[in-house]
């Protein structure tokens, strides 16, 4: 005897809301720690793009043998972007994009000699910390001009 029941393929509107909701769960516990995340990569990334203009800039001043200078753009504010300048020429020798929703403390600028070296007594230590995160990056430039990215210790 063959009923004449069939059995539908698919899914339910109940199966169906149920991984809904269980996806809805699972992303509204994992967008704040991904935002957590991103913010502490920009961090990273600021301290990152610092630390290598400050490399360019001694290198460009060991190159030239004369005076370079990483210079924020800006008003002063080395959140807004900075600039490796040649103080002589007032040539711009690169750029460096903006650090949104970061504060970054530090010197009023840093002038690398032929040397290699900054001037004595500089202060030398940039201090990075971001809004949405605990994060603290410093970048400090040793006795010899180059500069190190530390995570704590400021």
């Amino acid at each position: 005897m063959v009923s004449g029941m069939h059995r539908a393929r698919g899914f339910t509107l109940i199966e169906l809301l149920t991984v809904v909701m269980i996806a809805v769960i699972l992303a509204a516990i994992g967008v704040p720690s991904f935002t957590r995340l991103m913010a502490g990569q920009r961090v990273k990334a600021a301290a990152s793009n610092l630390q290598q203009a400050l490399l360019v800039t001694r290198s460009e001043a060991l190159k030239r043998n004369a005076d370079v200078a990483v210079l924020p753009k800006g008003g002063g504010q080395w959140s807004a972007g900075w600039t490796v300048v040649n103080p002589s020429s007032g040539a711009v020798l690169n750029t460096y994009p903006p650090a949104p929703s970061l504060t970054i403390s530090g010197p009023a600028s840093i002038t690398y000699a032929s040397s290699g070296r900054i001037s004595p007594g500089t202060e030398s230590t940039f201090k990075i910390v971001g809004a949405a995160t605990s994060d603290l990056r410093c970048v400090t430039i040793n006795l010899t001009g180059m500069p190190s990215v530390r995570s704590s210790g400021c």
